[in-house]
């Protein structure tokens, strides 16, 4: 008797939608989040991906401004009080 592969597919296919789900909804939340501050401006014309991380880095940017320190003196700083540092500054 052979085996089929549908319950795997399944699987699969339904990982990858919930995957696909999340990426999207964390893009929505970086545009949106960039765009309210007034940061950042979609274009239409590109792709999640790009717009994501230039989303991301105008919010980064912004950070550190807030903060009112550099990302060399960011990268300087030990991980938490770094974390602690822009978490602070949201």
């Amino acid at each position: 008797m052979q085996q089929t592969n549908k319950p795997y597919t399944f699987r699969w296919a339904r990982e990858l939608s919930v995957s696909s789900l999340t990426y999207e909804k964390e893009n929505a939340t970086i545009l949106g989040t960039a765009e309210s501050l007034g940061l950042y401006k979609r274009n239409l014309d590109w792709t999640w991906h790009v717009n994501r991380a230039e989303a991301a880095d105008a919010l980064f940017k912004h950070l550190l401004y807030v903060a009112g320190i550099s990302e060399d003196e960011l990268q300087a700083m030990p991980v938490m009080d770094a974390i602690g540092l822009l978490d602070k500054s949201t």
